[in-house]
């Protein structure tokens, strides 16, 4: 009759057992195409019902490389809900990530796509009177629409920016440097919104 092996003391027999982590089959399986700024934009996905590591957020916006971005993330079983408030426009990139735990590898979910949008504003640029000496400072005045737009508007002269003022009450304005030359004398401006407003030119 045969009978099991038997591993003698002192014999250096040993035994080698390969350990494989699981994977957490994290993916995201539902996000809107679109939203808008300060608002709230939910985001479904599923996860191993086994993995109890922690789950975060990444954003690339406009092409920018992946950060962790604040989201509000919630677990039921498989499924995974997270929340997001974009703060400024643009178009993002969204992923989950599910960090490395002693029984799971980390893992990367697949990305979706997300067009945020911002309120439009408009804006025009006027001086304080029709015509200027050398040695005068104009004064440029930027008033926004709708008046509730809160923000700066940077101001430039040939494209060199000149200054930058807070807007109140739907206004912003500042003093130029004064003139050197006679000629014409190109001024503008860049609205630099807070949200949910957007950028623009004037």
């Amino acid at each position: 009759a045969s009978s099991a092996p038997r591993l003698e003391a002192g014999t250096g027999a040993s035994v080698t057992v390969e350990v494989v982590k699981g994977q957490t089959g994290l993916a995201i399986t539902s996000a809107p195409s679109s939203g808008s700024v300060s608002g709230e934009v939910h985001i479904t996905g599923r996860v191993s019902e086994d993995y109890t590591g922690a789950i975060t957020m990444e954003a690339a916006r406009n092409e920018d490389p992946f950060v962790r971005t604040p989201a509000q993330i919630e677990r039921s079983g498989e499924t995974v809900t997270a929340t997001f408030t974009p703060e400024v426009a643009g178009i993002y990139k969204l992923r989950l990530v599910a960090a490395e735990t002693t029984y799971f590898d980390p893992a990367i979910s697949n990305e979706v796509e997300l067009a945020v949008n911002g309120e439009s504003a408009s804006g025009t640029l006027a001086l304080n009177q029709p015509s200027y000496s050398i040695g005068d400072r104009p004064e440029i005045l930027a008033t926004l629409s709708p008046s509730e737009a809160g923000g700066q508007v940077a101001f430039y002269h040939e494209g060199v920016e000149i200054g930058r003022a807070a807007i109140s009450q739907g206004e912003a304005r500042v003093t130029a440097p004064a003139i050197e030359a006679a000629g014409t004398v190109r001024y503008s401006a860049s609205y630099l919104p807070n949200p949910p407003f957007v950028a623009f030119d004037f």
